[in-house]
């Protein structure tokens, strides 16, 4: 089952020699292990926090062989390098435990894979995910998203302007990176980009609507020349696309007209000369 997480506090650790675990822990912050063991068979451990006053921070020692996903009263670290490091685990009234983390091996990882998302505020767009186990964390300063599950889909949703960066975790491991950009307006983009189309009479031909609005209008300066038609997108929409639709024109007499297609949200427009042979 997909895991919904609306919080992160994503950093690079580094793992240390590990020792034998304290059975019993006192104090006002308490954890199940103080010291575990990673390597390609165990790639990452779950620490949980047994007692603490919350508000959680975590630091370390050395910040170069690996990662720890923190959600709520369970701090995963996932290992990578070989190495070692003191991961120090504190909470809101100054407590702190620290836990010994020893790499024995090198583990293969996935580079992260960076992909831009533009989101109109008050838009959602979806995520399929098919791992059992995929998290999804946000780092976000200015709470511009809000994501929730639906299904096997993640929903990713624009609450106000500004950026956010949503981290997709496979095995506790950050696969790829979401950067989100809250906008006011999808930006108005039609492929190919040449403004200077010649066809032959009888013949027709595409143009494509890759971001705006949704809503869009055609008018052509000379009646007769080119019929058109807004026609949907024949594929799913990727997440880097808003909106996306086909302008379809087919020459129908010997001349030349301007067709014009305007995003109706924002009134912009983009003109495209079609001389008919």
């Amino acid at each position: 089952m997909i895991k919904k997480i609306l919080l992160l506090f994503l950093a690079i650790v580094a793992i240390v020699s590990c020792s034998k675990n304290e059975d019993e822990q006192i104090g006002p912050l308490q954890i199940d292990k103080s010291s575990v063991v990673l390597s390609t068979d165990n790639p990452y451990a779950a620490i949980q926090i047994i007692k603490g006053s919350g508000s959680y921070s975590v630091s370390s020692s050395n910040e170069s062989v690996a990662e720890y996903l923190l959600l709520e009263n369970t701090l995963y670290i996932s290992g990578n390098a070989m190495g070692n490091a003191i991961v120090t685990l504190s909470d809101g009234d100054g407590n702190s435990v620290k836990i010994k983390v020893e790499v024995k091996n090198y583990i293969a990882r996935v580079v992260p894979l960076s992909t831009v998302i533009f989101l109109k505020k008050g838009d959602t767009k979806s995520i399929e995910v098919t791992k059992a186990n995929a998290v999804f964390a946000i780092q976000s300063g200015s709470n511009s998203i809000q994501v929730k599950e639906s299904g096997n889909n993640v929903l990713i949703s624009g609450l106000s302007l500004g950026a956010s960066t949503l981290y997709y975790f496979e095995d506790f491991w950050p696969t790829k990176i979401y950067n989100v950009q809250i906008i006011e307006h999808y930006s108005f983009s039609i492929s190919p980009g040449s403004s200077n189309i010649s066809i032959s009479n009888g013949k027709d031909g595409e143009l494509y609507i890759v971001s705006g609005s949704g809503s869009y209008s055609l008018s052509t300066s000379v009646s007769g020349v080119i019929s058109t038609e807004l026609r949907p997108y024949p594929i799913a929409a990727t997440l880097s696309q808003n909106n996306p639709a086909v302008v379809y024109y087919k020459a129908i007499a010997p001349g030349v007209s301007v067709l014009t297609v305007t995003d109706n949200e924002t009134g912009e427009s983009k003109s495209f000369s079609i001389r008919v042979n």
